[in-house]
């Protein structure tokens, strides 16, 4: 049940991405944008940075919106972790606490930086590393996929414009021959007789 939330979520979030007007690179840039916020930023200001950041940066902020949830309560347990290693890996310093990988204790360590102060600054950085890739990648990738799903929409929809003209055409051409083959006159044939 809850895998079934998720892929619909998922699938929501795809589509209302590739939906979107404008350039690709307008779409891909807010796709990117909300990647980076989403890695950088904790929850419960990433949307809200990302639709704000958006048109400064010329892209679309839905995209960015639906971006930011790379970062979700299903992914956080692999994002921080892995981000503290990344982290800790860069700057050479040695990790001496855990992250909190929920919402409300992720809040109370970023704002006690006296007692965790180090370990926050080696996940800010873990986590800049890993946006900085995540959103070079997701920017081609959703690029792509925009201009994709456009190409097979645009397809579907000449296909659907064919099929409608070639039955009106067949209605035409069996109207046509309906009357063509009915005498005029002949008013037997209207009344039934």
């Amino acid at each position: 049940m809850k895998w079934e939330k998720t892929r619909r979520l998922l699938r929501f979030l795809y589509l209302k991405v590739m939906r979107q007007q404008g350039k690709p690179e307008t779409v891909a840039g807010g796709v990117a944008l909300g990647v980076l916020i989403g890695f950088i930023t904790p929850p419960g200001i990433q949307t809200v940075m990302a639709i704000a950041l958006a048109p400064l940066l010329r892209c679309n902020p839905v995209a960015a919106a639906c971006a930011v949830w790379v970062s979700n309560p299903l992914t956080m347990p692999i994002i921080y972790p892995m981000g503290l290693s990344i982290g800790a890996w860069v700057t050479g310093l040695p990790i001496v606490h855990s992250v909190p990988t929920d919402d409300e204790r992720i809040w109370i360590f970023i704002t006690d930086f006296r007692r965790y102060g180090r370990t926050i600054i080696m996940l800010l950085t873990g986590l800049s590393f890993m946006g900085a890739i995540a959103s070079v990648i997701s920017y081609y990738t959703s690029k792509l996929l925009v201009i994709q799903y456009r190409h097979r929409r645009q397809e579907y929809r000449l296909k659907r414009m064919r099929q409608r003209l070639a039955k009106e055409a067949r209605d035409a051409s069996v109207q046509e021959a309906a009357t063509a083959s009915s005498p005029v006159g002949d008013k037997s044939s209207i009344h039934g007789d």
